[in-house]
């Protein structure tokens, strides 16, 4: 799922950005905790730290950027890029939540959709 992440996604209001850049996951960008760079593996552990198997519905991965309007969690914080998915059936969700499904096992195993239908229309 590296690849959602570095792709530009249109959120609610309708500005377009990615969650590696510099403003928000990017090393020394205000992405807290969750950072990401150019190295793929240190990116799957940065993710993986974000995640619940035993409920991927639950995983701040996916909770933090709907704003809890998809997936409400008492233990998300507050998601600074906005609402980045606006359903659960929007296909970058659907791709990083079958990533989690899947235990994580690899960056290539679950199909990343054409960046055109994933965020907000």
């Amino acid at each position: 799922v590296n690849p959602i992440f570095s792709r530009q996604i249109r959120r609610r209001g309708g500005a377009v950005i990615s969650c590696g850049d510099g403003n928000c996951h990017a090393p020394g960008g205000s992405g807290g905790r969750f950072t990401l760079g150019a190295n793929e593996d240190s990116n799957f552990l940065a993710a993986s730290n974000f995640v619940d198997r035993g409920d991927p519905d639950a995983s701040l991965l996916l909770v933090e950027p709907t704003q809890d309007d998809v997936s409400p969690s008492p233990v998300a914080a507050f998601h600074g890029g906005g609402e980045i998915f606006p359903t659960r059936d929007d296909e970058c969700y659907k791709a990083i939540r079958a990533w989690i499904s899947n235990s994580g096992a690899c960056g290539t195993c679950v199909a990343v959709p054409n960046s055109s239908i994933c965020g907000y229309p």
